[in-house]
C-alpha cells in the first residue's frame, strides 16, 4: 500500500466541525481513504484554540486519528528543532509523498524525491489594512502605513518562496489564488479550491441550530469575530450599512448573526458597535448545527473571506 504523509497543526473533527479549516480537514481523509492510501499523520502541536493540553475535543480527535493512521504528535518549538524531529520521522518510515497545511511547509526540505500538494497561504495585508482603519491619529497611521509597505513586500517573498518548495497548491480564496498565480514558478501549479463541498441549497431544512425570527431576514455573518478582518467588516456593517438601513426605515426588517468561536470573551473594538446596535445584531458564538442554520437563513456572509 501506498504511503501518504500529512503534516498540519490542526486535527481531522469527529463530530464537532469548529471552523471551515475542520471541514477541510475532513474532506483530506476522505479523499485520502479513497485512494486507499496508508496514512502517516504528523501533528505539530501548538497548544491553542481547541487544541489545548487537556481539550476533550483534542484528546477525541487524536484518539481518532490513531485509530486509522500512524499517528505522530511533535510539540512545536523553534523551526530548525521542529524540523529536524519531522524529517526523523520522514526517514524512519521512508516517507515520500506529502500534504502539508500550510505553514507545515516550514518542517521540510524540498527534495527531488519528494512529491508534496500543499493546502495554500494567506499573507497579513488585509488584515493590516483593517488595523489602519481603526487608527485615528493620522501621524501613527502615516507611520504605519510606510511600515505595512514594507511588511506586505517581505510578506509576499516569504509566501511565494514557501509555495515554490510544492508541486501543487490548493489554495483557497480566489484572492489568494489570482496573487499567487502570478508570483509562483511554473514548475508549482496552483489550483482554486473551497474547504467547503456541502450544497447547502439541497440540504434538507431541519428545525435545529439558531433559532430565527420568521418574520425578519435573518442575516449570518460567519467567521470568528475577534480576528482583525472580522473585526473590521462587524464595525464596517455598524458605521455604515445599520445606519443607512435606519435612515430608510428598514432595520426592523432585518436582523444579523455573527456567528464563530470566540475565545475568552469578544475583543472590546467591536464590543461598542454591537452593543449599540443590540436590537438586531446578536452574537452567538459557535453553534452545533452550522448547515441546518444556514439553509434557514435568508443570507449568508463570510466576514473573513
Amino acid at each position: 500500500m501506498s504511503k501518504v504523509c500529512i503534516i498540519s497543526t490542526w486535527l481531522p473533527p469527529v463530530e464537532k466541525i469548529l471552523s471551515s479549516g475542520d471541514e477541510a480537514h475532513e474532506n483530506f481523509i476522505k479523499a485520502i481513504n479513497k485512494l486507499n492510501l496508508q496514512i502517516y499523520y504528523i501533528f505539530i502541536d501548538e497548544n491553542k484554540h481547541h487544541y489545548k493540553d487537556g481539550s476533550s475535543e483534542k484528546e477525541t480527535r487524536i484518539n481518532n486519528l490513531k485509530s486509522y493512521s500512524n499517528f505522530y504528535q511533535i510539540k512545536k518549538s523553534d523551526i530548525k528543532s521542529t524540523k529536524k524531529k519531522v524529517e526523523k520521522i520522514i526517514f524512519d518510515n521512508n516517507l515520500s509523498n506529502f500534504f502539508i497545511v500550510q505553514n507545515c511547509i516550514d518542517f521540510i526540505e524540498k527534495k527531488k524525491s519528494r512529491k508534496i500538494i500543499m493546502w495554500g497561504l494567506e499573507d497579513n495585508i488585509q488584515a493590516r489594512e483593517k488595523i489602519l482603519y481603526f487608527k485615528k491619529n493620522i501621524i501613527k497611521k502615516l507611520i504605519l502605513k510606510v511600515f505595512f509597505i514594507y511588511k506586505n513586500f517581505a510578506d509576499r517573498v516569504n509566501v511565494v518562496k514557501k509555495l515554490n518548495k510544492s508541486d501543487i497548491v490548493l489554495q483557497p480564496g480566489r484572492n489568494y489564488f489570482d496573487k499567487w498565480k502570478k508570483y509562483i514558478n511554473k514548475k508549482t501549479k496552483i489550483f482554486l479550491v473551497h474547504p467547503s463541498t456541502e450544497d447547502y441549497q439541497n440540504r434538507v431544512k431541519v428545525e435545529s441550530g439558531l433559532k430565527l425570527d420568521p418574520n425578519k431576514k435573518n442575516i449570518l455573518l460567519i467567521g470568528q469575530p475577534n480576528s482583525s478582518l472580522a473585526s473590521g467588516n462587524i464595525k464596517y456593517l455598524c458605521e455604515e450599512i445599520l445606519p443607512l438601513l435606519e435612515k430608510e426605515n428598514l432595520i426592523n426588517h432585518f436582523h444579523f448573526y455573527v456567528i464563530g468561536k470566540i475565545h475568552e470573551k469578544i475583543n472590546n473594538n467591536i464590543k461598542y458597535y454591537i452593543d449599540k446596535w443590540k436590537k438586531y445584531v446578536f452574537v452567538t458564538n459557535y453553534i452545533d448545527d452550522l448547515s441546518s442554520t444556514m439553509s434557514n437563513s435568508d443570507a449568508v456572509i463570510q466576514l473573513t473571506p
